[in-house]
């Protein structure tokens, strides 16, 4: 009998042990399962870091789309970041939020920034004295930039067109500061095309959580470069490609390809990084699918005097070499078309030129644009503001205006 209890306890004692380990795995497997989550957690957290911003923006059917929305883009450029003082222009004269409030109020809705790869990959100093030279009005101003550097200054301003409702093109118009018109591709002797595209991963890796930043200008104005003759090391339209395709698989941003100046040849001249010729025979190919964007450059009398400027028909002959050059995309291709830069004085025989490319524009529905530029120290194109950097150039203003009526808001 005693013999049979105790084989009974010990039935009870492994019947409790079972019961133990039964649990422990149920709980391990409960644990298993939370971990499983974490880590799908993680990864769609690490996911949204490499998307960036929700905004799902697109180019297709010759316009911009936001969200699936159509969207009327009425840009600026505002330059400075590029030159020897690496940080915008105009710092001088006013505090930074009095320029976001005049481009609030004139219902802009996009930025062109212009930077230098050697300022993206080195980051500078801005020279200290612009940011407080303006407190000789009377008034303290940009105190919260002094002390950083250029890249931190970006940060500023980044989110100050966040506040302001002002979305942002980065746009690497040098390699080095002030060397624009020297930069006839988008490498030489001392920056290689792996030194651009680390550039923007850069840039990447600063602003793709940005709201504000919606997309990139690879390189400004290739003017030596070609298009489609098979060079791997001038064609412009593959390194494009190759440029182009690294920042579209890391962001949800547009890239924005400008053309060149005389490959194919303009039957009548071209502007630099206005000759999107090649485009109808060689196409610009990414990753991913609708985020590039065609963005030509074109100027006026006030830049350079071209022989069709002097034309009996002028400004009426322009329509027939705007659409030579770049227009002809609205009608073959599904990519949007977006004026990277025009400009100068809106009167004279500039007016003149003015006037029909906004008619142009209008007839093509080819009207998102960024005009050169905002800076009131740009030389024979002027700008938006006045030498004193205070007072409008309201004939400009209305120009633009006109061909941007209703410009799409920010949120």
């Amino acid at each position: 009998e005693r013999e049979k209890e105790r084989e009974r306890e010990r039935e009870k004692e492994k019947e409790k042990e079972e019961d133990f380990f039964s649990q422990r795995e149920r709980e391990g497997g409960e644990e298993r399962e939370k971990m499983k989550m974490n880590v799908v957690l993680l990864v769609a957290l690490m996911v949204g870091v490499c998307v960036g911003s929700d905004i799902d923006w697109q180019s297709k059917k010759g316009v911009i789309m936001k969200n699936g929305e159509r969207f009327y883009l009425k840009g600026v450029n505002w330059y400075g970041f590029e030159t020897s003082v690496y940080s915008f222009h105009g710092l001088w004269a006013n505090d930074y939020h009095e320029y976001f409030k005049f481009l609030q109020k004139n219902q802009f809705n996009a930025i062109r920034l212009p930077l230098s790869l050697d300022l993206v990959l080195g980051d500078y100093n801005p020279a200290q004295y612009i940011l407080t030279y303006c407190d000789k009005y009377g008034s303290k101003c940009n105190q919260d930039l002094v002390g950083k550097t250029s890249l931190e200054t970006l940060d500023v301003f980044i989110d100050a067109a966040d506040e302001y409702g002002l979305y942002v093109l980065l746009d690497i118009h040098s390699l080095e500061p002030n060397d624009y018109y020297r930069n006839g591709l988008w490498y030489d002797s001392s920056h290689s095309e792996q030194d651009l595209i680390n550039g923007w991963d850069v840039l990447i890796k600063r602003y793709n959580n940005s709201q504000a930043v919606f997309a990139a200008d690879i390189f400004n104005e290739p003017f030596l470069a070609t298009w489609g003759v098979g060079d791997n090391n001038t064609d412009w339209n593959v390194a494009a490609e190759r440029i182009g395709s690294n920042i579209a698989s890391q962001t949800n941003w547009l890239v924005f390809v400008q053309g060149t100046a005389t490959s194919p040849v303009c039957r009548d001249a071209c502007f630099y990084g206005e000759d999107l010729k090649g485009a109808l025979l060689h196409p610009v190919g990414l990753s991913i699918s609708k985020r590039l964007v065609y963005s030509p450059h074109t100027y006026g009398p006030s830049v350079y005097p071209q022989p069709y400027f002097d034309m009996t028909d002028f400004p009426f002959n322009m329509d027939s070499i705007w659409s030579d050059h770049f227009g002809f995309i609205k009608d073959w291709k599904e990519e949007a078309v977006v004026l990277g830069e025009w400009g100068g004085p809106a009167s004279g025989q500039n007016g003149d030129w003015e006037t029909q490319l906004v008619k142009y524009l209008k007839s093509k529905d080819m009207t998102d644009n960024f005009f050169w530029s905002m800076n009131a120290d740009g030389g024979d194109l002027g700008g938006l503001l006045l030498p004193d950097w205070k007072t409008p150039d309201q004939s400009k203003l209305n120009l633009v205006a006109s061909l941007v009526p209703e410009p799409s808001s920010y949120n």
